[in-house]
């Protein structure tokens, strides 16, 4: 089926064509929250790199800007997206030098074998 913008929708009508539609600066919230969570971490791999992270015995550990930790933690799948997503905010926003957001450090927390991480944003 082709949409009346000339977009092939394909079975329950998703038309992938949306998703391509740039963001205003003024379609996105001045500012991003003080912090960003993700929670119930469980890949096997992130497991791994965090579980390795958290000293014995402990449960958290928090991380600062540039630390080993914090390096170590933005690597990850779930650093790595975060990252992107304070990234492209700040692109979004045309901010530039001290304006721009950044993840400043953040916490990894164990629960119940699996991991919940805060990314605390500065900008």
């Amino acid at each position: 089926m082709v949409s009346s913008r000339g977009d092939v929708q394909r079975g329950g009508g998703f038309d992938k064509g949306a998703l391509k539609v740039p963001t205003k600066p003024e379609d996105v919230p001045d500012r991003l929250p003080d912090s960003l969570f993700r929670q119930n971490v469980s890949g096997d791999a992130a497991k791994e790199t965090l579980g390795a992270l958290i000293p014995e015995g402990a449960d958290t550990v928090t991380f600062q800007e540039n630390d080993a930790i914090y390096q170590s933690v933005l690597k990850t799948v779930n650093g790595k997206s975060t990252m992107n997503i304070v990234h492209t905010f700040t692109q979004i926003k045309h901010l530039a030098g001290d304006r721009e957001f950044r993840i400043s450090g953040g916490a990894i927390k164990r629960v119940q074998g699996n991991f919940q991480l805060r990314f605390d944003v500065t900008g």
